[in-house]
């Protein structure tokens, strides 16, 4: 478990990310949520290369899926996860200290906003991921024993 005084200081929120790691150590985003059945604490997904942080979901996407996700399936996961957390779209955390904008956090907002536009699409995403990183209580049993 990350602690949080050891991060970066986050930036403004909607200013370019620093990859601080605050957001992702506080509470997972929808795609964490969906992927780790999580909706509280840190993301498991949140990896760390000096003080940088980054999504292992998109960064290590193969030590988060089951095996038999293919090769080249993984560039396609990865596209849907840059989608999902809102890769580029700035610092999505507030803290007490801010007041949010009168829309909603960016990330959300895009993920909403596919929901709108095309329902089954963004659900479809979800459901990769979700697929590509469910496994069943007997492929992680033979996973640990082997």
């Amino acid at each position: 478990m990350i602690q949080l005084e050891t991060l970066k200081e986050k930036p403004r929120f909607g200013d370019p990310c620093n990859r601080c790691g605050r957001c992702c150590a506080e509470v997972p985003c929808l795609l964490g949520e969906v992927v780790f059945n999580q909706v509280d604490g840190q993301c498991p997904a949140l990896e760390f290369d000096g003080l940088e942080a980054s999504c292992g979901l998109l960064a290590n996407t193969r030590k988060y899926v089951t095996a038999n996700v293919g090769d080249e399936e993984i560039p396609q996961l990865q596209r849907f996860a840059r989608q999902l957390i809102g890769k580029g779209d700035g610092c999505c955390s507030v803290n007490g200290a801010e007041i949010a904008p009168p829309r909603l956090v960016k990330r959300r907002l895009r993920v909403n906003s596919l929901l709108e536009r095309n329902p089954c699409v963004a659900v479809r995403r979800f459901i990769a991921w979700k697929a590509a990183t469910d496994i069943w209580p007997q492929e992680q049993e033979e996973q640990d024993a082997g």
